[in-house]
Protein backbone atom coordinates (compact mmCIF):
# COMPACT_ATOMS: atom_id res chain seq x y z
CA UNK A 1 0.00 0.00 0.00
CA UNK A 2 2.64 2.64 -0.80
CA UNK A 3 1.17 3.91 -3.46
CA UNK A 4 0.70 7.80 -3.61
CA UNK A 5 -3.20 7.42 -4.83
CA UNK A 6 -5.44 7.22 -1.86
CA UNK A 7 -7.37 4.27 -0.81
CA UNK A 8 -11.38 3.85 -1.43
CA UNK A 9 -13.21 1.93 1.50
CA UNK A 10 -16.62 1.62 0.23
CA UNK A 11 -19.03 0.21 2.28
CA UNK A 12 -19.31 1.25 6.57
CA UNK A 13 -20.68 -1.27 8.84
CA UNK A 14 -18.30 -3.01 11.40
CA UNK A 15 -16.11 -4.31 8.46
CA UNK A 16 -15.46 -0.18 6.86
CA UNK A 17 -14.80 1.19 10.10
CA UNK A 18 -12.16 -1.46 11.37
CA UNK A 19 -10.83 -1.00 7.52
CA UNK A 20 -10.65 2.52 8.15
CA UNK A 21 -9.00 2.26 11.99
CA UNK A 22 -6.56 0.38 10.07
CA UNK A 23 -5.89 2.81 7.50
CA UNK A 24 -5.17 5.53 9.87
CA UNK A 25 -2.63 3.51 11.81
CA UNK A 26 -0.93 2.62 8.53
CA UNK A 27 -1.01 6.37 7.80
CA UNK A 28 -2.32 5.85 4.77
CA UNK A 29 -4.42 8.72 2.59
CA UNK A 30 -8.25 7.49 1.95
CA UNK A 31 -12.35 8.65 1.42
CA UNK A 32 -15.40 6.29 2.13
CA UNK A 33 -17.97 6.12 0.18
CA UNK A 34 -21.81 4.60 1.30
CA UNK A 35 -24.63 4.66 -0.42
CA UNK A 36 -26.52 5.32 2.77
CA UNK A 37 -27.38 8.38 4.26
CA UNK A 38 -26.81 7.42 7.60
CA UNK A 39 -24.95 3.92 7.78
CA UNK A 40 -24.04 1.70 10.46
CA UNK A 41 -20.15 3.41 12.02
CA UNK A 42 -21.12 6.78 10.72
CA UNK A 43 -20.92 8.32 14.08
CA UNK A 44 -17.78 6.85 15.07
CA UNK A 45 -16.03 7.76 11.77
CA UNK A 46 -16.71 11.33 11.52
CA UNK A 47 -14.97 11.43 14.78
CA UNK A 48 -11.93 10.11 13.10
CA UNK A 49 -12.15 11.15 9.38
CA UNK A 50 -12.55 14.70 7.93
CA UNK A 51 -15.89 15.46 6.66
CA UNK A 52 -14.72 15.75 2.78
CA UNK A 53 -13.16 12.56 2.70
CA UNK A 54 -16.68 10.85 3.29
CA UNK A 55 -18.99 10.83 0.86
CA UNK A 56 -22.75 9.31 1.01
CA UNK A 57 -25.47 8.27 -0.95
CA UNK A 58 -23.67 9.90 -4.25
CA UNK A 59 -20.38 9.53 -5.82
CA UNK A 60 -19.01 10.96 -8.43
CA UNK A 61 -17.95 7.82 -10.60
CA UNK A 62 -15.56 9.70 -12.91
CA UNK A 63 -13.31 10.44 -9.43
CA UNK A 64 -12.48 6.43 -9.79
CA UNK A 65 -9.47 6.94 -11.64
CA UNK A 66 -7.60 8.97 -8.28
CA UNK A 67 -7.76 5.98 -6.22
CA UNK A 68 -5.07 3.42 -6.26
CA UNK A 69 -7.53 0.93 -4.88
CA UNK A 70 -10.36 -0.44 -3.71
CA UNK A 71 -11.33 -2.13 -0.25
CA UNK A 72 -14.87 -3.74 -0.21
CA UNK A 73 -17.17 -4.37 3.09
CA UNK A 74 -19.27 -7.61 2.75
CA UNK A 75 -22.82 -7.17 1.05
CA UNK A 76 -21.83 -4.69 -1.40
CA UNK A 77 -22.78 -6.78 -4.76
CA UNK A 78 -20.28 -7.80 -7.25
CA UNK A 79 -22.38 -6.17 -9.79
CA UNK A 80 -22.27 -2.56 -7.78
CA UNK A 81 -21.30 0.65 -9.92
CA UNK A 82 -18.01 1.58 -8.32
CA UNK A 83 -17.09 -2.41 -8.26
CA UNK A 84 -17.64 -2.85 -11.89
CA UNK A 85 -15.81 0.22 -12.82
CA UNK A 86 -12.87 -0.15 -10.62
CA UNK A 87 -12.35 -3.97 -12.76
CA UNK A 88 -12.28 -1.82 -15.67
CA UNK A 89 -10.26 0.76 -15.18
CA UNK A 90 -8.00 -2.09 -13.44
CA UNK A 91 -7.96 -0.81 -10.50
CA UNK A 92 -7.26 -3.67 -7.57
CA UNK A 93 -10.54 -4.33 -5.49
CA UNK A 94 -9.85 -6.33 -2.67
CA UNK A 95 -11.42 -7.12 0.85
CA UNK A 96 -10.01 -6.65 4.56
CA UNK A 97 -9.61 -10.30 4.48
CA UNK A 98 -6.82 -10.05 1.93
CA UNK A 99 -5.12 -7.56 3.96
CA UNK A 100 -5.85 -10.22 7.04
CA UNK A 101 -4.17 -12.95 5.09
CA UNK A 102 -1.09 -11.17 3.43
CA UNK A 103 -0.25 -9.51 7.35
CA UNK A 104 -1.06 -12.32 10.04
CA UNK A 105 1.50 -15.25 11.46
CA UNK A 106 -1.81 -16.68 13.17
CA UNK A 107 -2.81 -20.28 11.97
CA UNK A 108 -6.03 -19.40 10.04
CA UNK A 109 -8.92 -21.97 10.37
CA UNK A 110 -11.99 -21.03 7.40
CA UNK A 111 -14.97 -21.94 7.94
CA UNK A 112 -18.08 -21.45 5.82
CA UNK A 113 -21.48 -23.07 4.52
CA UNK A 114 -24.92 -22.12 4.03
CA UNK A 115 -25.68 -22.95 7.70
CA UNK A 116 -24.04 -23.86 10.74
CA UNK A 117 -20.83 -21.35 10.24
CA UNK A 118 -21.27 -19.10 13.41
CA UNK A 119 -22.30 -22.28 15.91
CA UNK A 120 -19.21 -24.14 14.16
CA UNK A 121 -16.75 -21.29 14.68
CA UNK A 122 -18.00 -20.80 18.33
CA UNK A 123 -17.96 -23.66 19.16
CA UNK A 124 -14.51 -24.41 17.72
CA UNK A 125 -12.88 -21.58 19.20
CA UNK A 126 -14.23 -22.86 22.75
CA UNK A 127 -12.76 -26.62 22.42
CA UNK A 128 -9.52 -24.66 22.03
CA UNK A 129 -9.53 -22.36 24.36
CA UNK A 130 -10.21 -25.21 27.10
CA UNK A 131 -7.87 -27.51 25.19
CA UNK A 132 -4.31 -24.90 24.19
CA UNK A 133 -5.59 -22.54 27.81
CA UNK A 134 -1.68 -20.93 27.42
CA UNK A 135 -2.45 -19.75 23.95
CA UNK A 136 -4.55 -16.80 22.14
CA UNK A 137 -7.29 -17.92 20.31
CA UNK A 138 -9.63 -15.63 18.89
CA UNK A 139 -12.39 -15.83 16.46
CA UNK A 140 -14.05 -12.89 14.34
CA UNK A 141 -14.46 -12.36 10.23
CA UNK A 142 -17.86 -12.62 9.58
CA UNK A 143 -19.31 -13.37 13.42
CA UNK A 144 -18.00 -10.75 16.04
CA UNK A 145 -14.45 -8.64 15.29
CA UNK A 146 -13.71 -8.04 11.51
CA UNK A 147 -10.61 -9.60 10.89
CA UNK A 148 -8.22 -6.49 11.11
CA UNK A 149 -9.44 -6.25 14.29
CA UNK A 150 -7.73 -9.49 14.73
CA UNK A 151 -4.66 -8.16 13.75
CA UNK A 152 -3.81 -6.28 16.80
CA UNK A 153 -4.93 -9.04 18.58
CA UNK A 154 -2.27 -11.43 17.09
CA UNK A 155 -3.82 -15.03 18.28
CA UNK A 156 -1.74 -18.18 17.56
CA UNK A 157 -4.76 -19.31 15.98
CA UNK A 158 -7.64 -17.20 14.30
CA UNK A 159 -10.93 -19.35 13.73
CA UNK A 160 -12.78 -17.29 11.05
CA UNK A 161 -15.88 -17.33 9.04
CA UNK A 162 -15.94 -16.33 6.01
CA UNK A 163 -19.68 -15.65 3.65
CA UNK A 164 -19.69 -16.35 0.63
CA UNK A 165 -19.56 -12.48 -0.26
CA UNK A 166 -16.63 -12.39 1.00
CA UNK A 167 -15.04 -15.34 -0.46
CA UNK A 168 -16.25 -14.25 -4.24
CA UNK A 169 -14.58 -10.63 -3.83
CA UNK A 170 -11.48 -12.17 -1.88
CA UNK A 171 -8.33 -11.84 -4.35
CA UNK A 172 -5.67 -14.39 -2.45
CA UNK A 173 -7.70 -16.95 -0.04
CA UNK A 174 -5.57 -18.85 2.25
CA UNK A 175 -5.77 -21.31 4.98
CA UNK A 176 -3.88 -24.12 7.28
CA UNK A 177 -7.29 -25.32 7.69
CA UNK A 178 -10.62 -25.50 5.92
CA UNK A 179 -13.52 -25.94 6.22
CA UNK A 180 -16.96 -26.00 4.35
CA UNK A 181 -19.70 -27.44 6.42
CA UNK A 182 -22.73 -27.68 3.62
CA UNK A 183 -23.90 -26.12 0.61
CA UNK A 184 -27.58 -25.31 0.05
CA UNK A 185 -29.48 -22.77 -1.88
CA UNK A 186 -29.19 -18.68 -0.53
CA UNK A 187 -28.28 -15.54 -1.42
CA UNK A 188 -29.89 -15.95 -4.76
CA UNK A 189 -30.62 -12.30 -4.81
CA UNK A 190 -26.42 -11.60 -4.37
CA UNK A 191 -25.46 -13.94 -6.99
CA UNK A 192 -26.25 -14.23 -10.18
CA UNK A 193 -27.43 -18.26 -9.68
CA UNK A 194 -26.73 -21.36 -7.45
CA UNK A 195 -24.16 -22.74 -9.55
CA UNK A 196 -22.43 -19.02 -8.61
CA UNK A 197 -23.10 -19.32 -4.91
CA UNK A 198 -21.46 -22.76 -4.97
CA UNK A 199 -18.38 -21.81 -6.70
CA UNK A 200 -17.93 -18.89 -4.28
CA UNK A 201 -18.07 -20.91 -1.24
CA UNK A 202 -15.63 -24.05 -2.53
CA UNK A 203 -13.41 -21.16 -3.03
CA UNK A 204 -12.73 -21.62 1.11
CA UNK A 205 -10.24 -24.31 -0.33
CA UNK A 206 -8.25 -22.58 -2.19
CA UNK A 207 -4.61 -22.61 -0.83
CA UNK A 208 -5.23 -24.76 2.23
CA UNK A 209 -3.01 -26.84 3.76
CA UNK A 210 -6.21 -29.41 5.30
CA UNK A 211 -9.76 -29.34 3.47
CA UNK A 212 -12.58 -30.66 5.35
CA UNK A 213 -16.15 -30.94 4.23
CA UNK A 214 -19.43 -32.42 5.47
CA UNK A 215 -19.74 -36.16 3.15
CA UNK A 216 -22.41 -34.98 1.56
CA UNK A 217 -20.29 -32.44 -0.49
CA UNK A 218 -20.05 -34.21 -4.19
CA UNK A 219 -16.32 -32.92 -5.01
CA UNK A 220 -13.86 -34.68 -7.33
CA UNK A 221 -10.96 -33.30 -5.39
CA UNK A 222 -9.87 -36.39 -3.27
CA UNK A 223 -7.27 -34.49 -0.80
CA UNK A 224 -10.96 -33.14 1.02
CA UNK A 225 -11.48 -35.04 4.23
CA UNK A 226 -15.55 -35.65 5.30
CA UNK A 227 -16.04 -35.63 8.39
CA UNK A 228 -18.00 -38.29 9.02
CA UNK A 229 -15.62 -40.67 6.77
CA UNK A 230 -12.83 -39.59 8.77
CA UNK A 231 -14.37 -40.31 12.60
CA UNK A 232 -16.35 -43.53 11.74
CA UNK A 233 -14.40 -45.26 13.57
CA UNK A 234 -14.94 -43.36 17.03
CA UNK A 235 -18.57 -42.49 16.06
CA UNK A 236 -19.49 -44.99 18.98
CA UNK A 237 -16.91 -43.46 21.44
CA UNK A 238 -18.26 -40.17 20.66
CA UNK A 239 -22.10 -41.06 21.14
CA UNK A 240 -21.26 -42.67 24.09
CA UNK A 241 -19.92 -39.37 25.99
CA UNK A 242 -22.38 -36.65 24.07
CA UNK A 243 -24.02 -35.98 27.28
CA UNK A 244 -28.18 -35.35 25.80
CA UNK A 245 -30.30 -36.00 22.83
CA UNK A 246 -28.91 -34.01 19.44
CA UNK A 247 -30.57 -32.94 16.71
CA UNK A 248 -29.06 -34.42 12.94
CA UNK A 249 -27.19 -30.87 12.39
CA UNK A 250 -25.79 -30.46 15.78
CA UNK A 251 -24.05 -33.55 15.35
CA UNK A 252 -22.45 -32.59 12.21
CA UNK A 253 -21.66 -29.55 14.24
CA UNK A 254 -20.05 -31.56 16.73
CA UNK A 255 -18.31 -33.95 13.70
CA UNK A 256 -17.02 -30.83 11.86
CA UNK A 257 -15.45 -29.31 15.08
CA UNK A 258 -14.29 -32.81 16.13
CA UNK A 259 -12.45 -33.49 12.76
CA UNK A 260 -11.06 -29.68 12.55
CA UNK A 261 -9.32 -30.35 16.43
CA UNK A 262 -7.67 -32.76 15.61
CA UNK A 263 -5.88 -31.76 12.14
CA UNK A 264 -5.03 -28.58 14.65
CA UNK A 265 -3.34 -30.90 16.80
CA UNK A 266 -1.60 -33.12 13.68
CA UNK A 267 0.09 -29.33 12.26
CA UNK A 268 0.67 -28.20 15.78
CA UNK A 269 2.18 -31.01 17.54
CA UNK A 270 2.81 -33.63 14.31
CA UNK A 271 0.73 -36.79 16.14
CA UNK A 272 -0.61 -39.09 13.83
CA UNK A 273 -3.69 -39.16 12.25
CA UNK A 274 -3.44 -42.95 12.70
CA UNK A 275 -2.58 -43.01 16.93
CA UNK A 276 -5.62 -43.63 18.40
CA UNK A 277 -4.70 -43.46 21.72
CA UNK A 278 -4.03 -39.24 21.71
CA UNK A 279 -7.03 -39.17 19.29
CA UNK A 280 -9.19 -40.45 22.08
CA UNK A 281 -7.67 -38.39 24.32
CA UNK A 282 -8.48 -35.49 22.38
CA UNK A 283 -11.91 -36.63 21.42
CA UNK A 284 -12.49 -37.15 24.93
CA UNK A 285 -11.56 -33.56 26.42
CA UNK A 286 -13.02 -31.80 23.59
CA UNK A 287 -16.22 -33.46 23.97
CA UNK A 288 -16.60 -32.43 27.70
CA UNK A 289 -16.05 -28.92 26.62
CA UNK A 290 -19.26 -29.06 23.77
CA UNK A 291 -21.48 -30.95 26.56
CA UNK A 292 -21.11 -27.51 28.27
CA UNK A 293 -21.04 -25.41 25.15
CA UNK A 294 -24.82 -23.11 25.39
CA UNK A 295 -26.41 -22.74 21.88
CA UNK A 296 -25.54 -18.95 20.22
CA UNK A 297 -28.79 -16.73 20.95
CA UNK A 298 -31.39 -16.79 18.00
CA UNK A 299 -30.14 -20.59 16.83
CA UNK A 300 -32.90 -22.74 17.64
CA UNK A 301 -33.22 -21.39 21.29
CA UNK A 302 -35.23 -22.53 23.46
CA UNK A 303 -36.56 -19.62 25.37
CA UNK A 304 -38.92 -21.06 28.06
CA UNK A 305 -42.25 -21.91 28.73
CA UNK A 306 -45.50 -19.42 29.14
CA UNK A 307 -48.67 -20.64 30.06
CA UNK A 308 -47.89 -24.08 28.45
CA UNK A 309 -46.38 -23.41 25.28
CA UNK A 310 -43.11 -23.45 24.85
CA UNK A 311 -41.08 -20.75 22.34
CA UNK A 312 -38.42 -21.65 20.50
CA UNK A 313 -36.08 -18.30 18.67
CA UNK A 314 -34.63 -19.49 15.39
CA UNK A 315 -33.98 -16.03 13.95
CA UNK A 316 -30.96 -16.79 12.42
CA UNK A 317 -32.96 -19.04 10.25
CA UNK A 318 -32.44 -16.77 7.36
CA UNK A 319 -32.69 -19.71 4.42
CA UNK A 320 -35.24 -22.51 3.50
CA UNK A 321 -32.59 -25.20 4.56
CA UNK A 322 -32.05 -23.79 8.41
CA UNK A 323 -36.22 -23.49 8.66
CA UNK A 324 -36.40 -27.21 7.48
CA UNK A 325 -33.36 -28.39 10.06
CA UNK A 326 -35.64 -26.65 12.59
CA UNK A 327 -38.90 -27.93 11.54
CA UNK A 328 -37.17 -31.75 11.39
CA UNK A 329 -35.54 -31.04 14.88
CA UNK A 330 -38.17 -29.98 16.77
CA UNK A 331 -40.07 -33.06 15.68
CA UNK A 332 -37.38 -35.18 16.81
CA UNK A 333 -36.98 -33.78 19.85
CA UNK A 334 -40.63 -32.92 20.96
CA UNK A 335 -42.50 -35.73 18.69
CA UNK A 336 -45.79 -35.71 20.28
CA UNK A 337 -46.21 -32.26 20.58
CA UNK A 338 -48.08 -29.94 18.40
CA UNK A 339 -46.10 -27.29 16.54
CA UNK A 340 -47.07 -23.94 15.30
CA UNK A 341 -44.76 -22.33 12.83
CA UNK A 342 -44.02 -18.15 12.32
CA UNK A 343 -41.83 -17.65 9.41
CA UNK A 344 -41.75 -15.15 6.39
CA UNK A 345 -39.20 -11.99 5.34
CA UNK A 346 -37.38 -10.96 2.43
CA UNK A 347 -37.45 -14.45 0.57
CA UNK A 348 -33.48 -13.86 -1.44
CA UNK A 349 -34.92 -15.70 -4.24
CA UNK A 350 -35.40 -18.76 -2.79
CA UNK A 351 -37.97 -21.21 -3.53
CA UNK A 352 -39.90 -23.11 -0.62
CA UNK A 353 -41.08 -26.53 -2.25
CA UNK A 354 -38.80 -28.38 0.25
CA UNK A 355 -40.35 -26.16 3.45
CA UNK A 356 -43.55 -26.94 2.12
CA UNK A 357 -43.35 -30.73 2.30
CA UNK A 358 -41.16 -30.83 5.45
CA UNK A 359 -44.11 -29.13 6.87
CA UNK A 360 -46.94 -32.26 6.62
CA UNK A 361 -47.60 -33.57 9.80
CA UNK A 362 -45.30 -31.71 11.75
CA UNK A 363 -46.74 -28.29 11.38
CA UNK A 364 -50.41 -27.49 13.01
CA UNK A 365 -50.24 -24.33 11.20
CA UNK A 366 -48.32 -21.44 9.83
CA UNK A 367 -48.29 -17.68 10.38
CA UNK A 368 -46.41 -15.37 7.63
CA UNK A 369 -45.28 -11.94 8.02
CA UNK A 370 -43.07 -9.67 5.79
CA UNK A 371 -42.34 -8.09 2.07
CA UNK A 372 -42.20 -12.06 0.82
CA UNK A 373 -45.28 -13.38 2.68
CA UNK A 374 -47.28 -13.93 -0.70
CA UNK A 375 -44.44 -15.93 -1.92
CA UNK A 376 -44.65 -18.46 1.00
CA UNK A 377 -48.08 -18.62 0.87
CA UNK A 378 -47.85 -20.05 -3.02
CA UNK A 379 -45.92 -22.77 -1.78
CA UNK A 380 -47.20 -23.47 2.23
CA UNK A 381 -50.91 -22.94 1.56
CA UNK A 382 -51.61 -25.90 -0.95
CA UNK A 383 -49.94 -28.37 1.97
CA UNK A 384 -50.54 -27.07 5.82
CA UNK A 385 -53.16 -24.36 6.62
CA UNK A 386 -51.13 -20.90 6.56
CA UNK A 387 -52.34 -17.73 7.11
CA UNK A 388 -50.80 -14.02 6.17
CA UNK A 389 -50.44 -11.59 8.93
CA UNK A 390 -49.42 -7.60 9.26
CA UNK A 391 -46.53 -8.16 11.32
CA UNK A 392 -44.38 -10.08 14.57
CA UNK A 393 -46.66 -9.01 16.87
CA UNK A 394 -49.97 -10.59 15.64
CA UNK A 395 -48.21 -13.49 14.48
CA UNK A 396 -47.67 -14.50 17.74
CA UNK A 397 -50.82 -13.44 19.07
CA UNK A 398 -52.43 -16.08 16.54
CA UNK A 399 -50.03 -18.30 17.36
CA UNK A 400 -50.97 -18.04 21.07
CA UNK A 401 -54.52 -18.57 20.26
CA UNK A 402 -54.11 -21.38 17.94
CA UNK A 403 -52.65 -23.29 20.50
CA UNK A 404 -53.30 -25.59 23.19
CA UNK A 405 -51.50 -26.32 26.26
CA UNK A 406 -48.06 -28.40 25.53
CA UNK A 407 -47.92 -26.56 22.13
CA UNK A 408 -44.89 -25.17 20.62
CA UNK A 409 -44.46 -22.10 19.11
CA UNK A 410 -41.27 -21.84 16.69
CA UNK A 411 -40.15 -18.82 14.90
CA UNK A 412 -38.13 -19.84 12.00
CA UNK A 413 -38.49 -17.03 9.31
CA UNK A 414 -36.12 -19.11 6.38
CA UNK A 415 -36.10 -15.49 5.02
CA UNK A 416 -33.85 -12.32 6.03
CA UNK A 417 -35.18 -10.01 8.06
CA UNK A 418 -33.75 -6.80 6.23
CA UNK A 419 -37.22 -5.93 4.35
CA UNK A 420 -38.63 -4.99 8.60
CA UNK A 421 -35.53 -5.32 10.73
CA UNK A 422 -31.70 -4.18 10.88
CA UNK A 423 -30.37 -7.91 11.34
CA UNK A 424 -31.93 -11.05 12.63
CA UNK A 425 -30.24 -10.10 15.99
CA UNK A 426 -33.01 -7.56 16.06
CA UNK A 427 -35.77 -9.67 14.68
CA UNK A 428 -35.10 -12.34 17.39
CA UNK A 429 -34.78 -10.16 19.99
CA UNK A 430 -37.96 -8.95 19.27
CA UNK A 431 -39.68 -12.18 18.74
CA UNK A 432 -38.36 -12.97 22.86
CA UNK A 433 -39.77 -9.25 23.96
CA UNK A 434 -43.38 -10.00 22.31
CA UNK A 435 -43.34 -12.94 23.82
CA UNK A 436 -43.28 -13.07 26.86
CA UNK A 437 -39.26 -12.80 27.73
CA UNK A 438 -37.67 -9.92 28.72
Amino acid sequence: MKDKKPILVLGLGKTGVSVVKYLLKKQESFCIFDQHKSPSGLIEIQRLVKKEDIFLQEFEIETLSKYSQIIVSPGIKPNNEVILKSLKLKIPVITDFDIFFSETSSMIILITGTNGKSTVVSMLERVLKDTYDKLLISSGGNIGKPVLELLQDDPVISVLEISSFQLQLTKKIQSDISLLLNLKEDHLDWHKNLDEYHKAKKRVFENSDVMLSSDNILEENSSIIKFSTFLDKYSNFITARIDKVRTEHDKLNIMAVLTALIYIAKLRSGISIDDEVKIHSILSSAIKSLNNFSSLPHRFERLGVINEILYIDDSKATNTDSAIKAVESVSILYPDKEVILICGGESKGQTFTDLAEVCIGKIKEVFLIGKDSNILYKYLSPKIKTLIVPDLRDAILKAKLSSNPGSIILFSPACSSLDMYKDYEQRGNEFKRLSGFN
